[in-house]
Formats: C-alpha cells, structure tokens, sequence
C-alpha cells in the first residue's frame, strides 16, 4: 500500500516506558486514545504495535485481510471537500483548514488535525539489549481536536502550532482526521482515502 491509497498514522504509546521502554515520541494522549477505542470496539485488551483501518482492530493473523479493505473503502465516494494549507513560520506551523460535507454531516463526525514526522530514528537498546537503531514514519507528533464546526458540519480552523526544536520541519506533514464514534477516514485534496492507525 502507498500513500496513494491509504494514510498512515503512528501513534507511539507511553504505557511501556514504566518497564524501561522509554520511547520519547510517546504521549499518554495516545495511550488513552488506544484504551478508548479498544472500548469501542469492546475489548478489554491493548497491545502493540497494533492495526487499526477505519477503527477496525486487524490484529497480526488479520492483517492479510488489510489491502482488500482499504480498496473496499477507497472505492467510496469522498466525504468532504477539504483546503489544507500549511507554512512554517518563525513561532511554529500556522495550518489553516477549511472543510465543506458533501453528504448530512452526522452528529457524531469528528474532526481532528494530525501533524505527523518522517524519518524518526529510535535507539531501542534497553529494549532490545542490542543497540539496534529502530526507524519511524508517519509518526504522530501533535494532534489537535475535535474541531469546532457549524450547524451545516463545515470547519473553519486556524491555528499556528509550536514545533519544538528537536522536530525537522522538512518532514512535517499536517493532515485532517475525521472520525466517528467508531471509525475514522481521512479527505485529502477532495480525494477519499482510508486512515491506518498503528500504535507502538
């Protein structure tokens, strides 16, 4: 699967970190993202890296069944039209976005901005006793939401977020999220494409 057909987005979890497993692109937001989901999908169980598409948990020996569904998802019509713009200015990432439903926006659609990071690498070795130097994409760095919208569902957001020093601004990305009480899909440019969680 290529970023043509599905977007991805790693959300690194802290619950690890008390056995030593420090990872410093987790956030306990995330964590408790993964544990309210799981009790949507009512599982009294988290784990990673875990798989999710659209809210659907596709747990290891499910995972084959992953390409067939994102092309059953890709083949519906877009949700929305979205504008997205992004610069990087001297206080942060100003992103601006603008989102129209082509269809009754439901009560229960959310919409969230995701600023993921390429090219993240993470030395693993009180884990892995080895030193291995482990590499991460689509990594979620900052997630904003949910948005506010009017009676009609349109969203009007704008906000310059501040990027920490460490972050490499060439390999930020911001994308809209918009998720229902159990599944999420993402709009990009007018274009349906299917949203990839991975927790790790």
């Amino acid at each position: 699967m290529t970023p043509d057909h599905v977007i991805a987005l790693a959300f690194h979890v802290d619950y690890w970190d008390q056995l030593g497993w420090r990872d410093r692109m987790a956030k306990a937001q995330f964590s408790a993202r993964q544990r309210k989901q799981a009790e949507r999908n009512r599982s009294s169980i988290i784990y990673t890296p875990q798989v999710l598409l659209n809210g659907t948990d596709f747990p290891p020996l499910a995972q084959g069944q992953l390409s067939e569904r994102v092309r059953d998802f890709n083949r519906l019509p877009p949700g929305a039209q979205l504008s997205l713009r992004q610069r990087l200015v001297p206080s942060g990432l100003e992103v601006e976005l603008d989102a129209r439903p082509l269809q009754p926006a439901s009560d229960h659609a959310k919409t969230y901005m995701a600023i993921t990071e390429n090219g993240l690498q993470n030395n693993d070795k009180d884990r892995r006793k080895s030193g291995q130097l482990l590499h991460h994409d689509f990594v979620v760095r900052e997630l904003a939401g949910p948005l506010p919208r009017d009676e009609l569902g349109r969203v009007h957001w704008k906000s310059t977020m501040t990027l920490p020093a460490e972050w490499k601004r060439a390999d930020l990305l911001a994308c809209r999220v918009r998720a229902g009480t159990s599944t999420a899909a993402t709009i990009l440019q007018g274009f349906a494409r299917s949203t990839v969680h991975c927790t790790k």
